[in-house]
């Protein structure tokens, strides 16, 4: 028992009801539609991890880069400890930049994570609470609507509630705004909330990014049906569906559907129901809404909140270029409004792979302090190998960066296309560094 955490959860069959109730509302309804919360069972959530670190999938690495370059400042903006409470918290790999901010800048955190898998609550408050000591835990295991009575309840510090993974983009934009309306209101004066919400871009970038070339999304969106096989006794044939994403311009969303690839019968024993599908029928999945400035602004206002701050991310855009505008495209505004622009800084920096140049000849060092470590030699190693090595140290991993050789300077070419596909050619901090144990690595990696 470890007494700096708490768990917080639902009664055991209620979940169970209304996952049963919704398959068979939604697979009885024309056209057929499936609840996208049921994405992330155990499988569901480990793909859904496997999605972020996928390179067509920018939402998270955008926010990564967005929070390791903001979160000092986000947590200056407190001027105590506080609980930090993160709907949807997933492995929150990402959130231990502001967790570690929060933890420097004051001293002491409560993280509350809220997640619907148990199981990837169970794994992430493990590993948390075993890197940060001053971390104290409450776990809600439960969807977003029981989530937010749980921030009601952690009312002793101030709050920042935390939504990333744009997230508000599965719910309908009205959805979005009441959901936020909900939070607010369970909110004291001091307390913020900090929203990942993904903007418009152009069709090929969003379709990629929900139709990965590896097939990771594609599995992701059948599990969906391999839980209702697991669960429900159905006898969906996974073979038999195929995976489609498709932006829709006008209405700015992404669609995911599970198409029939042929006529069929599915039974589902615990339902008592028989679904014929016809070939080309198609089950939709998801939506993930896509937002302008201006829509951001709408969206705060119909919440009754007002936007404090903004942090942004464009490296799909090319350096100089135009990557967000408001007015948005197409609204309607009086003649000599002023019109916004967000010009991109491009793709954010990667470590640039240079030859290994001959060490110096060695001089006496200080010995090394009790929290200090000596950061390995992780060129030209497996990444899996690097990966290990960065923990055996004592120092920890982040998501990686893959490079072709189209991404590095002419003068490293060289090199670069000496290293074998899938291992390292190059590391920040370079080998040899004296660190702080917990100091992050990061790599890049040849992409095959």
């Amino acid at each position: 028992m470890n007494d700096r955490l708490r768990w917080i959860e639902p009664p055991p069959d209620a979940s169970r009801a209304t996952f049963a109730q919704d398959v068979r509302a939604g697979l009885e309804a024309q056209p057929p539609r499936l609840d996208c919360r049921y994405f992330y069972d155990a499988a569901g959530s480990e793909l859904f991890e496997a999605i972020c670190a996928l390179e067509e999938y920018y939402l998270t690495r955008a926010e990564t880069e967005i929070l390791a370059e903001h979160a000092p400042t986000i947590a200056a903006g407190f001027r105590q400890p506080i609980s930090l409470v993160e709907l949807g918290s997933g492995s929150s790999r990402k959130t231990r930049l502001l967790i570690e901010a929060l933890l420097a800048a004051h001293g002491s955190l409560r993280y509350v994570p809220v997640d619907i898998s148990r199981t990837m609550l169970e794994a992430t408050t493990r590993t948390l609470l075993a890197d940060y000591p001053a971390l104290e835990i409450v776990a809600v295991a439960a969807e977003y609507e029981q989530g937010l009575a749980a921030v009601r309840s952690v009312d002793d510090r101030p709050r920042l509630v935390l939504w990333l993974g744009s997230n508000v983009g599965n719910l309908h934009r009205d959805e979005a705004a009441d959901f936020l309306r909900r939070v607010r209101d369970g909110l004291a004066e001091g307390d913020r909330l900090l929203v990942g919400i993904d903007l418009r871009k152009d069709r090929a970038t969003l379709e990629r990014a929900y139709d990965d070339s590896r097939g990771v999304t594609a599995r992701f969106n059948l599990n969906l049906l391999a839980r209702i096989n697991r669960e429900l006794g159905g006898d969906f044939d996974l073979a038999a569906f195929r995976h489609v994403a498709r932006y829709d311009e006008v209405a700015g969303r992404v669609e995911m559907y599970l198409v029939s690839t042929r006529e069929q019968m599915v039974r589902i024993r615990d339902l008592d129901l028989v679904r014929r599908f016809a070939a080309g029928e198609a089950i939709h999945t998801e939506n993930s809404y896509k937002y302008s400035p201006a829509e951001i602004d709408r969206l705060a206002a119909a919440a009754g909140l007002r936007v404090e701050a903004r942090f942004e991310f464009h490296e799909s855009v090319p350096a100089g270029l135009v990557a967000a505008q408001a007015p948005g495209p197409g609204e309607r505004v009086p003649p000599g409004s002023p019109v916004l622009l967000t010009i991109s800084r491009g793709r954010a920096p990667t470590p640039t792979p240079v030859p290994p140049t001959p060490a110096p000849t060695p001089t006496p060092t200080p010995a090394l302090a009790p929290d200090e470590v000596i950061v390995p030699d992780l060129i030209r190693l497996p990444e899996a190998e690097a990966m290990r090595r960065i923990t055996a140290s004592g120092l920890m991993t982040t998501y990686n960066n893959y490079q072709t050789v189209d991404q590095v300077a002419p003068e490293a070419r060289a090199f670069f296309l000496s290293v074998p596909p899938g291992h390292v050619v190059s590391q920040i901090p370079a080998p040899g560094t004296r660190v702080k144990k917990g100091t992050r690595v990061h790599l890049a990696i040849r992409k095959e």
